[in-house]
């Protein structure tokens, strides 16, 4: 008589492979499948991998899809699409489970991904190597990095209450090769709320620094650039408030583009605030 398995989830034949399921803190049991031709020890080897990919989730009644994994999530996202389409998704189930569980982006929370997160991973893709110590085709870095954009895109349209938590989730993603997908400037990262509040907390700033912060978060320019600013490029009434970037701190804007950028409001009354405090 087989012993009773205590594990979560359950195992079921299914044509020729092994089907594991489990309940899902959403109330959904998204089927996870062997190879074809798999044991029910290799069944039971999934179901054991797979309870350990999404620990966090399955016993956690907080840990809505908001604070789930990215791997996690990739994993619950992909057999959902196959069961809803029907496609053949073994393809982005192999390449999910072998480039990205297990690496520090699968483990980041969506509401916590940013880029430098993706600069890393596209880093150690490009530097794995397969068992014989050859580095892995272009071709499979290409098909990770598609697959890894499906997800973090999915996760966007599936979560909208999470994008203001998590602005890369609004960003759709280059198709290009994955060494310019990546190309983020190096030292760009997106801030949350909570790390722009605890920024601006800093006793020690003055108005005039805690301002320039402000300006910075919410129109992205570089340090340069904002050191560049002439109050008769800055239009801070009217319909459209802006600024129009045309020059460095060391003269000439990168690549030479003058560039309108907008205003938005904490941007516009900080700037707003310092034309006062300069009694213009």
């Amino acid at each position: 008589m087989r012993p009773k398995n205590k594990l979560p989830g359950t195992i079921e034949k299914h044509g020729d492979r092994w089907r594991v399921r489990f309940s899902m803190p959403d109330g959904s049991r998204p089927p996870f499948y062997t190879e074809k031709g798999a044991s029910r020890e290799d069944a039971e080897a999934l179901r054991a991998a797979l309870l350990l990919e999404l620990a966090g989730t399955l016993h956690d009644p907080a840990a809505t899809s908001g604070g789930a994994t990215l791997g996690a999530w990739g994993l619950q996202w992909i057999e959902r699409e196959r069961a809803r389409t029907h496609r053949d998704a073994d393809g982005d189930l192999q390449r999910w489970r072998a480039y990205v569980i297990g690496t520090s982006l699968a483990d980041r929370r969506l509401s916590a991904i940013t880029p430098s997160d993706l600069r890393r991973w596209a880093k150690a893709m490009a530097s794995r190597t397969t068992a014989r110590g050859e580095g892995i085709a272009r071709q499979t870095v290409r098909n990770a990095w598609t697959t890894l954009r499906a997800v973090i895109r999915a996760a966007g349209e599936h979560e909208p209450a999470l994008l203001e938590s998590a602005p890369l989730l609004a960003v759709e993603l280059p198709r290009g090769d994955i060494e310019q997908e990546v190309e983020l400037e190096e030292g760009f990262d997106v801030l949350s709320m909570a790390e722009v509040d605890r920024v601006l907390a800093v006793e020690d700033l003055d108005d005039d620094q805690r301002s320039a912060f402000v300006v910075g978060v919410y129109t992205g320019l570089r340090a340069g650039e904002l050191h560049g600013l002439a109050w008769e490029r800055c239009t801070l009434e009217g319909p459209r408030p802006e600024l129009v970037v045309a020059r460095s701190r060391r003269g000439a804007v990168k690549a030479g583009k003058v560039k309108r950028t907008p205003l938005l409001e904490p941007a516009r009354a900080a700037l707003h605030a310092r034309w006062v405090a300069a009694g213009r």
